[in-house]
Order: C-alpha cells, then structure tokens, then sequence
C-alpha cells in the first residue's frame, strides 16, 4: 500500500515538474518538492527510487581500491567541488 502511494505521489510530483518549465509558475516548486519527499519518505523498500546506475564516481563497497586509484577518486572529487 505505501508503495503505490509513493508510486501516486511520485508521478504527482513529475506531473508538477512539467508545470516548472515556465517561470510563472515557479510558486508551484514547494509543491513539487514535498510531493518528491513524501514519495521517497514511504518508499521504504526503495522499489520506487531505486537507482538503476551506480554512480560512477563512487567505488564499489566490495572492492578494495590501489593507490593509484584512491588518488584518482581524491582529485576527480576536488574537481567536482
């Protein structure tokens, strides 16, 4: 049942999102937004935002990373600041 309420108030929210698009209607952001977070609030099995792409920046938890690598990640993260 939370899962398809989230699943409602998730696509509320993108239905809202297309409104966003035009800056006279930027009153409706608050809107969007708690829509967004009551959605992702309910969704405790994460079936509604679960992301399909790890981020790429991000090593895998279960791999051990060199030096080299380390490094690598540290100056990629200090770009991205």
């Amino acid at each position: 049942m939370k899962t398809l309420a989230s699943r409602l108030l998730y696509w509320s929210g993108h239905l809202v999102s297309i409104f966003l698009y035009c800056d006279y209607l930027a009153f409706l952001y608050p809107v969007y937004k708690k829509l967004m977070i009551w959605s992702s609030d309910l969704d405790k099995d994460d079936k509604v935002w679960k992301s399909e792409q790890p981020d790429p920046l991000l090593p895998n938890p279960s791999q051990k990373l060199s030096d080299k690598q380390m490094n690598e990640l540290i100056e990629a993260m200090k770009k991205h600041q």
